[in-house]
């Protein structure tokens, strides 16, 4: 499904949201694939990662790739479709 996210930095990344965790050859070229973790508060997710182990979200599928910052980057907020 169609999902963006907005980055504390004013950034916004659009892409794919897939409920499963997706290995890198399954990737299609030219695309992006990051892991993303919510916290302990409802599911929300709140950072982009390149893998997550515990509180796992879901994948992210972009054209873009995303500036992590120590491995990761913060989600100040995110939208499903369009």
């Amino acid at each position: 499904m169609k999902f963006s996210i907005e980055t504390y930095g004013g950034r916004e990344y659009c892409g794919e949201l897939v409920d499963t965790r997706v290995t890198e050859d399954c990737v299609p070229e030219g695309k992006h694939a990051y892991a993303l973790r919510h916290g302990d508060d409802m599911g929300i997710p709140r950072t982009v990662e390149e893998r997550v182990v515990v509180n796992y979200f879901g994948t992210f599928i972009t054209d873009k790739k995303l500036p992590l910052r120590k491995g990761r980057l913060r989600i100040k907020d995110y939208s499903y479709g369009s």
